[in-house]
């Protein structure tokens, strides 16, 4: 006997403005806006730049960077009484904001849920891209808007992983679970209780070469953080395009800390693995967590 699946049920698109709060299912066009067929850096893989040395033996590959992703997508907007359909395009259009603003679309598919924000690159082209446009869009049930956007990372982002770590004693060197099911590389943020002196890991999951350095020389590299006092309960975060820490206090945490450098991400397809976190001079019971994003180069799959 054969299985019928309905593919349509296979993926739903999701605009939600950060706006007005609400959410607009372009898969099937629930509240009148409908996803048209042809899309462009949405759907697809992160891109990137590679680079390469020529020599007179053939090309040297020496790295890559990523791309900025610029969505592309076209919407239909419906319904049949003109006094609906222009409130429909209206907030439609507002949920999209101006330059500024930021929306995100979620895609969902099986075994997953992936989020890409991103903001107007262009102003969207309303009223133009149907064969039947060029009139009052007020003539016809349906019209088209062509939303040009980018984002500011290429990565679809999936729900992160948070690991717990708890100190009994407030000193010692225990275990905590990091992972990356991704298949791009992650970095890790780190909430670290005060008071005390954390060392925090910072492995190098073999990527030391990317990094200038000699094969497995930071396998097991930790940073030693300046010791935190009392209330300057600390966010770390080892993303080099955020900022490296902001604590609980107005002291100044960051600048004690001028020294301390992380250098690599989590290789991506990490499975779960301890690593070790050490406390000296804490509280009894302090609990330290590591946040591990997911991000991806696609809506869907690619995962470990």
């Amino acid at each position: 006997m054969v299985r019928m699946i309905d593919r349509s049920q296979y993926l739903r698109l999701t605009l939600s403005s950060k706006i007005s709060g609400r959410s607009w299912n372009l898969t099937d066009g629930t509240e009148g806006a409908e996803i048209q067929k042809n899309t462009s850096q949405l759907l697809t893989d992160a891109d990137a730049d590679t680079y390469w040395i020529k020599s007179i033996y053939g090309q040297s590959y020496q790295g890559s960077g990523w791309k900025q992703r610029k969505p592309t997508f076209g919407v239909n907007i419906h319904h049949p009484d003109p006094d609906q359909w222009m409130q429909i395009e209206s907030d439609f259009r507002d949920d999209l904001g101006m330059f500024d603003d930021t929306f995100t679309v979620t895609a969902e598919a099986p075994r997953s849920t992936r989020t890409l924000d991103m903001r107007l690159y262009q102003a969207p082209d309303s009223y133009s891209k149907g064969a039947w446009e060029g009139k009052s869009p007020f003539l016809y049930d349906t019209s088209t808007m062509a939303i040009m956007a980018a984002c500011e990372r290429p990565f679809w982002v999936g729900n992160a992983l948070v690991y717990p770590c708890t100190f009994p004693t407030g000193n010692g060197t225990l275990l905590i679970w990091v992972a990356n099911y991704g298949n791009v590389p992650i970095w890790l943020r780190w909430k670290l209780p005060a008071p005390g002196t954390w060392t925090v890991p910072d492995y190098s999951w073999g990527q030391e070469l990317k990094f200038g350095r000699a094969t497995g020389q930071d396998a097991t590299r930790t940073v030693t953080l300046d010791p935190l006092l009392s209330g300057e309960d600390l966010d770390l975060n080892t993303d080099k395009f955020e900022k490296l820490m902001v604590s609980a206090s107005a002291l100044p945490t960051e600048q004690r800390n001028f020294g301390a450098q992380f250098m690599y991400p989590v290789a991506p397809r990490t499975p779960p693995t301890q690593i070790p976190l050490e406390l000296v001079g804490g509280n009894a019971g302090a609990t330290a967590y590591v946040v591990c994003p997911q991000w991806f180069s696609r809506p869907w799959g690619v995962s470990l």
